[in-house]
C-alpha cells in the first residue's frame, strides 16, 4: 500500500481500502493507530467517517451492526452517557463486554467497532503541534468519544439562594468549587500586540459538557499589548465542581495584522485538585503550544458563594473616578482586588 507517513495518499489508496468489510477496516485503523503510521491513520478514518458523515448515533449503529451495547430504546443522549460511564478515566479506553460465551464473538466485533469510531473521532482534532513536534489531540479525550457531543453546553446551571433551600436539601448542595481567576498569555513567539480569539471551555465531572470561560469571534478579537496580558473572562453558565481533575480546552487564534488566522494556543489543561498545595489557596496551570504559552490559575473555594456587584454608570460631563472594588471575607482577610481603574 502507498500510503505512509508522508501523507502522500493516492486516490488508488483510497478506492482500494473503501472495499475493505468493516471489521477489516476497524482492524485496519486499530493496527495503524497502535504502530501510529498518520497517513493510513488519516486514511482509513477518512473512509470510515464517509459512511456515517451527518448519521445520526442510531443510524451509526445500525450501520456496523452495534446492538448489544445501545439497546434499541435508549435514546442519543442515555448512548453517549453509557459510553461514559463505561469506560475509565486513563490513556487506555475501555469499553464494555458481556460475559455471555455466545455473545463473545459478536461482542468482541462491536467492542472493536466502538474502538475504531472513538479513533475516528479523535482524528477530527489531531494535529500537528510545532511546539512539541508531535501530532497531540487539543480537545478532551478521557474516554470513548464515540458517540459524545463535544460542543454541547452543560445543561446544569445555577440554582435557587441558599435562604430559598429547605434545611434538609440544603445539606446535600456542593461543598466546594473551583474558581477561575485569571487566564493569562505569559508567551507569544510572534511577540506583542496580538488580536486573540476563539474559546476556552472547561469541562468537569458534573456531565464533561462545555462550560465557556472565553469566547469571541473573529470580528470581535482582543487586543493583548504585553506579556501576562489577561483575556477577559465570560459569565460562566455555573460553577465548577471537580472531584479531583477538571480539564481546560483550549482553542485560541490570532488575527494577523494581514488578515490572516494563525492557532495560537490548542489542546487541554489538566487541574488536579490533590496537587494544590496545602499552604497555598490558588495554583496556575499552563498549556504550551503552537505560538504561545497560556496560564489558567484557579483556586480551590470551600463552601462557595456567588455575589452580584452592581455598578452606576455616571451621565457624561461629570469627572471620572478612579475607583478599586476589594473583596474578602470575615473568615479570610486577604484582600483580592477586583477592579482598579477610572470609572467612565
Amino acid at each position: 500500500m502507498h500510503a505512509s507517513g508522508s501523507h502522500d495518499l493516492s486516490h488508488w489508496d483510497a478506492e482500494f481500502i473503501a472495499g475493505f468489510s468493516h471489521e477489516a477496516l476497524f482492524d485496519l485503523i486499530l493496527a495503524s493507530e497502535y504502530l501510529q503510521i498518520r497517513g493510513l491513520i488519516d486514511l482509513a478514518c477518512r473512509t470510515i467517517a464517509s459512511k456515517i458523515k451527518g448519521k445520526s448515533p442510531r443510524e451509526i449503529c445500525n450501520i456496523f451492526n452495534i446492538k448489544s451495547v445501545f439497546a434499541s430504546e435508549l435514546d442519543e443522549e442515555t448512548i453517549a452517557k453509557r459510553l461514559q460511564d463505561s469506560t475509565t478515566c486513563s490513556s487506555d479506553k475501555e469499553l464494555p463486554c458481556s460475559e455471555t460465551p455466545c455473545l463473545m464473538q459478536e461482542l468482541e466485533l462491536e467492542e472493536k467497532a466502538l474502538q475504531a469510531l472513538d479513533i475516528v473521532r479523535c482524528q477530527e482534532f489531531t494535529g500537528y503541534d510545532p511546539k512539541v513536534n508531535a501530532y497531540t489531540h487539543t480537545r478532551f479525550d478521557i474516554f470513548n468519544l464515540a458517540f459524545f457531543d463535544l460542543d454541547k453546553e452543560s445543561d446544569f446551571c445555577r440554582g435557587p439562594r441558599l435562604n430559598m433551600i429547605p434545611s434538609p436539601i440544603r445539606d446535600s448542595v456542593v461543598g466546594s468549587c473551583v474558581n477561575v481567576i485569571t487566564l493569562k498569555v505569559k508567551e507569544s513567539e510572534v511577540g506583542f500586540p496580538i488580536k486573540v480569539f476563539g474559546t476556552v471551555v472547561a469541562r468537569d465531572q458534573v456531565d464533561y459538557r462545555c462550560v465557556y470561560l472565553f469566547r469571541r469571534e473573529r470580528d470581535d478579537p482582543q487586543l493583548i499589548t504585553l506579556a501576562d496580558g489577561k483575556l477577559t473572562l465570560m459569565d460562566p453558565c455555573r460553577g465548577l465542581v471537580p472531584e479531583d481533575r477538571m480539564y481546560f480546552e483550549m482553542n485560541l487564534k490570532i488575527v494577523r495584522d494581514g488578515g490572516e488566522v494563525e492557532d495560537f494556543s490548542k489542546g487541554v489543561i489538566v487541574f488536579n485538585k490533590a496537587r494544590l498545595p496545602n499552604d497555598k489557596q490558588t495554583m496556575g496551570v499552563s498549556l504550551n503550544s503552537y505560538l504561545s504559552r497560556v496560564e489558567v490559575r484557579c483556586a480551590y473555594v470551600v463552601h462557595p458563594i456567588e455575589a452580584t456587584i452592581e455598578v452606576n454608570i455616571l451621565p457624561p460631563g461629570l469627572p471620572r473616578i478612579m475607583s478599586i472594588v476589594w473583596i474578602f471575607t470575615t473568615v479570610v482577610k486577604q484582600q483580592q482586588r477586583l477592579r482598579q481603574e477610572p470609572f467612565p
